[in-house]
């Protein structure tokens, strides 16, 4: 039995590894053979990875923004060539896309930085490519019978598949007579007519958004956009317009002569059926005329900055255009929501300054905006609207909206109406109220703290099939607000 108990302990001895030789071990080599394999298994398979997610990605780039440049080089210089087509677009899935052609308008609304400025001849030779006249033509008349043109104007392409901007009372006629009894064309620089089709209208700023029907396939040449925030007085500008319907492609140069310029007219918006006033303007000594209207402003650089909407009789010189910066706002509202909505208000307010103030020793502030009219025929607050409901009054002062203060300049003497203007349609606004309890028929008497008042406004859109402003009302919402507000309070 011990030899038996010792043999045992030989062979164990025999089995403990030999650690000088460890690595000469046909084991530990066997288990570094299998390490090294599945090591090179694994960098395989991330190369393969990261490979298969770099392929993903392009893939889904081209076919969500397949009018890129990057796009077209990509697919027209490699095999995808036979397996993705470009000018096909699914109506089902991307059906704003398909209108505009998504990635070159955002890409195009992307402001472009600052750039040398060029002679007036070449900034003219930049831009005119995207420049078009548009008249509007009756449908009603015998076939083959020369059809007048009933007004006339100027847009501008803001993206390669046909995106047009122009002003709305240039095309405003189509909210009287109906889009389907009249016919949009513009002219390019070639003299090329171009069938042009109204995707929406601002119902609150001279904006209209079109598109070139019969683009067969062309990419057309975009202006380039500047932040008109960045704007100087007096620097040059150059306009391009078809005066008087007659005189394609006018220019005329002058420089930034204000900002931010409000201007009430006697016009009346044939869409709303409203007075036309216009506001955060740019203002210019550029010869405006009659035809110049929709049409492009751009800098010394060739940049847009502005739309020309409206000249003076009563003024030498005078010219407004509508900022860059509302250009995109207005584009991202109709990306976003299939049309151009705007939230609205039906308040009818005064600024308050320290002018206004000291000439009312009642006012209590001097900033805000007190809700007040003096026409005799309107409410400052419209019965059953959203304002209404949430508990705003006449007299009532609106100190702040969403904790910014409304106060009074010349750059901006209507600050809540431009708010409201810059506040995206259907999200909750939340206003500081300073409450009247009291009136008489010169002045009114406050609560001696402020009360914070939650609504959300109505908005407005322009429906295509029935040519006209429609509103989105927001009532239940806001009596919604109130409701939870007084069971709180209670």
């Amino acid at each position: 039995m011990p030899e038996n108990k010792e043999k045992t302990l030989d062979q164990k001895q025999d089995e403990i590894p030999d650690f000088k030789n460890f690595k000469q071990n046909p084991r530990y080599q066997e288990l570094e053979k299998k390490k090294s394999k599945k090591g090179f298994t694994s960098v395989f398979l991330a190369i393969f990875i990261i490979f298969l997610v770099a392929f993903s990605s392009l893939t889904v780039f081209i076919l969500v923004y397949p009018q890129s440049r990057i796009s077209r080089t990509i697919v027209n210089n490699t095999y995808l060539k036979n397996l993705i087509n470009l000018d096909q677009n699914s109506e089902e899935s991307r059906p704003i896309n398909d209108l505009i052609g998504s990635e070159p308008v955002i890409n195009n609304l992307e402001f472009t930085q600052s750039r040398n400025s060029l002679t007036v001849a070449d900034v003219v030779k930049k831009s005119l490519p995207s420049v078009l006249s548009i008249s509007l033509r009756s449908k009603s008349l015998e076939e083959n019978k020369l059809s007048p043109d009933l007004t006339a104007g100027t847009g501008f392409i803001v993206d390669e598949s046909g995106l047009v901007i122009s002003n709305k009372h240039v095309i405003s006629m189509v909210c009287n007579q109906g889009i389907d009894n009249l016919d949009i064309v513009g002219l390019d620089k070639e003299g090329q007519i171009l069938e042009l089709e109204i995707l929406s209208i601002d119902p609150v700023e001279d904006i209209a958004i079109l598109k070139i029907k019969n683009p067969e396939n062309k990419i057309f040449t975009p202006v380039e956009i500047f932040d008109s925030e960045n704007l100087t007085l007096g620097q040059e500008v150059i306009a391009v317009g078809n005066v008087l319907g007659q005189l394609q492609n006018t220019v005329t140069r002058g420089i930034v002569s204000g900002l931010n310029r409000t201007f009430k007219t006697s016009l009346t918006d044939q869409c709303t059926g409203k007075r036309f006033e216009a506001d955060n303007l740019i203002q210019t000594d550029a010869a405006i005329n009659k035809g110049n209207s929709g049409g492009p402003l751009f800098n010394s650089s060739g940049q847009l900055i502005g739309v020309n909407t409206l000249a003076s009789n009563e003024a030498q010189n005078l010219g407004l255009a509508i900022p860059s910066s509302s250009i995109k706002n207005v584009i991202n509202s109709f990306l976003e929501n299939g049309k151009i909505t705007r939230s609205t208000t039906s308040l009818k307010t005064v600024s308050i300054n320290p002018l206004l103030q000291g000439q009312n020793g009642w006012i209590p502030t001097s900033y805000g905006e007190i809700i007040y009219t003096l026409e005799p025929d309107q409410n400052a607050v419209q019965e059953n609207s959203p304002e209404s409901i949430a508990g705003l009054s006449e007299g009532d002062i609106i100190l702040e909206m969403n904790e910014e203060k409304l106060i009074y300049s010349y750059s901006n003497p209507s600050p809540f109406k431009r708010a409201i203007l810059n506040q995206p349609a259907g999200e909750e606004i939340t206003l500081k109220v300073l409450k009247a309890k009291n009136s008489n028929k010169d002045s009114f008497e406050y609560e001696n703290s402020t009360k914070e008042i939650k609504l959300i406004l109505n908005s407005v859109s322009f429906n295509l099939e029935k040519s006209k402003i429609e509103t989105i009302d927001y009532s239940k919402q806001n009596q919604d607000f109130k409701d939870k507000k007084e069971v709180k309070e209670s």
